[in-house]
């Protein structure tokens, strides 16, 4: 066969039959020079799908990698060899599972939505803070004591519930006494209420010798109102009281 020589600047093996240099075919037409990075698109590139997992370091171009070195172990954050030569964590550790909703104490929830930006569209009554306000009367016997009787009428502009009464002694002294309030509702419509329309049933606001109650309960109450419509107090009976004022708490 002879002596095979390989010439550099061809990257090709030949061989001499002592006239001509010719071409050794077996080698399939030279040697090619090895490649020394294996990168994607190179002549002998790693395939990347057939690395044996988890333990296989690739090497990375310096624009993908400052550290170079990469790798990635079965349950744990990608890691870099870093320049002590150990296998380090990238500061802030592996990224938090992605989370689906974004709702308030979620690992990524959004931040309170600015209610400035919302200019169309409504909100569900379950997303937004009670509101609640209140309608009564003063009455005042102009410094004697109050006489029973129709005191006076009140419109309730919004919708809502009532959901307390409050009665206070109001004069300057804020004197002891006892007095027993009706409320009446009509709508607009049929304005005025009388008392066929009361709607304390037999709780009506009382205060019985004291300065203050309040009643939450409202047992037996209409405590519905539909906006629009007309409260009307009565005193029922009265001892000793000359100021008193009644607060009708609304949630609307």
């Amino acid at each position: 066969m002879g002596t095979l020589y390989f010439v550099t600047d061809e990257s090709l093996a030949e061989r001499s039959n002592g006239t001509i240099w010719e071409s050794f075919s077996s080698i399939g037409g030279g040697v090619p020079a090895h490649h020394t990075t294996h990168q994607a698109g190179g002549s002998d590139a790693i395939p990347l799908d057939t690395l044996a997992a988890p333990t296989d370091i690739l090497t990375l171009n310096a624009s993908a990698s400052a550290h170079g070195l990469l790798r990635k172990l079965s349950g744990t954050a990608t890691q870099y060899l870093d320049g002590s030569g150990a296998w380090s964590t990238p500061p802030g550790g592996p990224p938090a599972a992605h989370h689906t909703t974004h709702e308030t104490g979620g690992s990524d929830a959004l931040a309170a939505l600015d209610a400035s930006v919302l200019t169309t569209g409504t909100l569900a009554a379950a997303r937004l803070p009670p509101r609640i306000g209140a309608v009564g009367i003063i009455i005042d016997g102009g410094g004697s004591v109050i006489t029973p009787g129709v005191k006076g009428f009140v419109e309730v502009p919004f919708a809502g519930l009532i959901t307390a009464a409050t009665l206070l002694s109001t004069d300057a002294a804020v004197t002891s006494g006892s007095i027993v309030i009706d409320v009446w509702k009509a709508p607009y419509a049929s304005y005025p209420p009388t008392v066929a329309n009361t709607i304390t049933a037999s709780a009506k606001p009382t205060l019985a010798s004291a300065t203050k109650s309040r009643d939450t309960t409202l047992t037996g109450w209409t405590t519905a109102i539909a906006a629009g419509d007309i409260l009307g107090f009565s005193v029922s009976s009265v001892t000793a009281l000359t100021r008193v004022a009644l607060s009708l708490t609304v949630q609307a």
